[in-house]
């Protein structure tokens, strides 16, 4: 997108335009420099303040670093000052809905633990834009949320898979090791029998295309985010001593 709405030339400094420093942002945004692309996504907005793709992006760069209220502030002044691009203003949407929503969850009480617990677990499969919501929250519930968790990794669902390791690995539970090494080693055999795959493959769709996942794909990615998970517990397990 950013290579066809700006141009590849390099210019001087004080010859940079707002679309020339939001280019340069999201440069350094993909290589994970993320304080260099706010600077020049404010940088962009010093010079134009309606620049609506550098200020939808500096609110996403936020978000990424946990600054959920900068970030609201700044998807909303995006919306107000107007977004012609159709493509960025349903980003902006999107993202300011999922970051009120997170925020709103956060200011909750959680009064009965093992129903929010049931209840967030059966969120967390879904392929909906709320799920990170869910996610958040059973991340901020901790270890009491193991047991279900570690369950979930036995679940035909292949999304609640993937993220209740992944929950367990930030959580830390030492109670996670068991279910997670099981998970690392799985079988052919056994990953056939909680998948309830029995060809060489799985259809899933991406959108609305159909797509044939290779099983020994699947399992190996299954067994990787096992070993991922495992790998955080004992990091946060060294801190600690």
């Amino acid at each position: 997108m950013f290579n066809k709405l700006f141009g590849g030339s390099e210019k001087k400094p004080d010859q940079m335009t707002a679309e020339d420093h939001t280019k340069l942002g999201y440069e350094h945004w993909k290589k994970g420099k993320a304080n260099e692309a706010i600077m020049e996504y404010q940088e962009a907005l010093r010079i134009d303040p309606n620049f609506a793709l550098a200020r939808s992006n500096l609110g996403f760069t936020y978000n990424e670093q946990g600054r959920l209220d900068d970030a609201i502030t700044e998807w909303e002044e995006t919306l107000r000052r107007g977004v012609p691009n159709v493509i960025i203003r349903g980003n902006t949407e999107d993202w300011l809905k999922k970051a009120k929503a997170l925020r709103d969850e956060r200011a909750k009480q959680i009064e009965d633990v093992d129903s929010a617990v049931s209840s967030y677990i059966k969120q967390l499969g879904q392929a909906s834009t709320t799920w990170p919501v869910a996610h958040d929250a059973l991340k901020r519930i901790g270890a009491p949320a193991t047991g279900a968790l570690a369950k979930a990794i036995e679940s035909d669902n292949s999304l609640l898979r993937a993220r209740a390791m992944d929950l367990l690995g930030k959580i830390g539970d030492q109670r996670a090791i068991e279910p997670l090494t099981k998970a690392s080693n799985i079988t052919e055999e056994e990953f056939r029998r909680i998948t309830g795959i029995t060809g060489a493959t799985q259809t899933i769709m991406m959108g609305s295309t159909k797509i044939e996942v290779p099983l020994t794909d699947m399992l190996k990615e299954h067994r990787e985010y096992a070993k991922t998970a495992l790998k955080e517990i004992k990091k946060r397990t060294r801190s600690n001593d």
